[in-house]
């Protein structure tokens, strides 16, 4: 065969391993009692492949994958979209259901089929929280398994379409597959991402971040209301002004982070401070074409950012402009600004970096009185900032019915009078100063955060109303 050995030198005590099979093509892999698992083969789609552990006697076990330790979806009808590690267990899931496999060797090994439906949408839209599965199924709704229970939809307050913002319906078909949920824990904080494409595209273009401590425990920053009870599972999104391919919680020293990567090589990491961009970049160039302003400068701003623009001696005309960053080098960017042509010409002056301030918004809530007409007060906001005045700002708006076309109104805030004077971390909103927001039985708020640098938090929201009257006896 190759060698010099005679065959009284060849070890009679083991077998030649004739299943030592390499492992073929995959898209997804966990690791299971020490095994590698392997799925999405293009030459096996309904099929899951177990690395060796005892099965193997020669060679390397994590590089074998004996046939002994394969499982095929049941009926083989259906392609495996989903796997992960759970209560002990491996997951498996196809589109339309999710078996359970149970045990640690080839003799031990047990699966249940079709234990909880949906299936999953794809490998990368699936995580744990603590006790709880969360996946996207193909049905375009986030559902939480906690092990015993039936399933339930995380995702009901965005199943709808509601005219001038996202719910899951937008999510585009073709991409669903594409789909990533991830989850962040960090002390008491549990948020879960969930990434998806909206518009066709592949990558990322609208990101869903839920507060899902509720789901673990009583601790978080989840909604309380005064009378012990809590919305529920709170949610808040965004559309990235770059398209994200990538995202993973990662651990810095003793922080944890959400770091995203976007197609043109750069990387970003959440919580950290409220902008990339918030920087400044001093100019030594300036030209106008076509409605196109060339600066150059040596930055590092990113497309989509905002820029204010301070101190040009030449072309002053830009002086005070907040531009949107079109496209961007390290030594120069580009924004549209109409304007008559400019040749090129040296010049001096700043480019400033925008602060994006975060934002917290409620559901509709009744605040305690359901089916009442109340008039709305004040909304008091107890922070952990002394420059809160100024800093917090209040939005919101009333109804008489849950109505998401009614727009949210700026509220003028003051000094919250307190026993021992003003107290410079409470903030107070009026809401019964303007029409929008101070009568109905309903109301939206949303709280601006200084948008700074500084770290900032709110430990209450109060909402003060009186009722007017009731809709049923």
């Amino acid at each position: 065969l190759g060698d010099s050995l005679t065959v009284e030198q060849l070890d009679s005590t083991r077998s030649l391993p004739i299943d030592n099979l390499p492992p073929p093509p995959y898209q997804w892999a966990v690791e299971y009692q020490g095994r590698i698992v392997i799925m999405g083969m293009p030459s096996d789609p309904d099929a899951v492949y177990c690395s060796g552990l005892s099965e193997i006697d020669l060679g390397i076990p994590q590089e074998s994958f004996p046939s002994e330790v394969r499982f095929q979806v049941p009926g083989k009808v259906k392609k495996i979209s989903g796997g992960i590690v759970f209560n002990q267990t491996l997951m498996l899931a196809t589109p339309k259901m999710w078996f359970q496999v149970a045990g640690f060797d080839a003799n031990t090994f047990q699966k249940n089929d079709d234990i909880i439906e949906p299936g999953c949408a794809g490998f990368q839209a699936v995580t744990v929280v603590q006790n709880q599965m969360i996946w996207l199924g193909p049905d375009k709704k986030l559902w939480g398994f906690e092990g015993a229970s039936a399933p339930v939809d995380l995702s009901a307050k965005l199943a709808q379409p509601i005219p001038g913002l996202r719910s899951m319906a937008d999510i585009t078909d073709a991409q669903l597959p594409n789909a990533i949920v991830r989850v962040y824990n960090f002390g008491r904080y549990h948020l879960i991402f969930v990434g998806v494409s909206t518009d066709g595209g592949a990558g990322v273009s609208w990101m869903q971040a839920y507060d899902a401590s509720s789901l673990v425990g009583s601790s978080g920053y989840r909604s309380l209301l005064s009378d012990g009870s809590n919305v529920g599972l709170t949610e808040s999104d965004f559309n990235f002004a770059h398209r994200m391919f990538a995202m993973s919680p990662v651990d810095v020293g003793n922080t944890s982070y959400m770091f995203f990567g976007d197609t043109n090589g750069n990387v970003y990491r959440w919580p950290d401070g409220p902008n990339c961009d918030a920087g400044v970049a001093t100019i030594t160039n300036v030209s106008l074409t076509s409605n196109v302003v060339t600066i150059t400068a040596a930055n590092s701003f990113n497309v989509g950012g905002k820029v204010t623009l301070a101190g040009l001696t030449t072309s002053t005309f830009l002086n005070g402009q907040t531009l949107t960053v079109a496209s961007a080098s390290a030594t120069q960017f580009t924004a549209n600004f109409t304007h008559a042509n400019v040749s090129s010409n040296s010049d001096t002056g700043t480019v400033t970096g925008n602060l994006y301030a975060p934002q917290w918004g409620s559901i509709w809530l009744s605040h305690k009185m359901p089916g009442v007409s109340k008039k709305y007060m004040w909304a008091d906001l107890t922070t952990d900032r002394r420059d809160a005045l100024g800093n917090f700002a209040v939005s919101a708006v009333s109804s008489d019915g849950v109505d998401m076309a009614r727009s949210l109104v700026s509220v003028p805030t003051q000094p919250k009078p307190s026993r021992y004077g003003v107290d410079p971390a409470l903030v107070r909103g009026s809401l019964l100063s303007q029409a929008e927001t101070a009568n109905g039985q309903w109301m939206r708020t949303v709280i601006t955060f200084p948008s700074d640098t500084g770290d900032a938090s709110i430990s209450m929201i109060d909402i003060s109303a009186v009722p007017l009257s009731a809709t049923n006896p």
